[in-house]
């Protein structure tokens, strides 16, 4: 009863873990270039991202002073 659980961990295990390991180690680079690519930006050199840089990227957007946030929705 345990033992089919067991495999197909084991064969989601064999197929996909390769591609996972390859895709941490790419991100491990911090590059952008690759996915600038994919998007279709010409960039013939490795944007690397320094942790300032990558910090910059991350900040959670806040509201400007002045400004009220209106939860009632107007299309309801």
């Amino acid at each position: 009863m345990v033992e089919k659980p067991i495999a197909i961990l084991g064969l989601l295990l064999i197929i996909s873990g390769p591609s996972m390991l390859m895709a941490w180690f790419k991100l491990r680079q911090r590059n952008l270039s690759p996915l600038l690519d994919a998007n279709g930006w010409a960039v013939n050199t490795n944007a690397k991202v320094s942790i300032a840089f990558g910090t910059t990227l991350t900040v959670l957007a806040s509201l400007p002073k002045g400004a009220e946030r209106d939860l009632k929705d107007p299309f309801a």
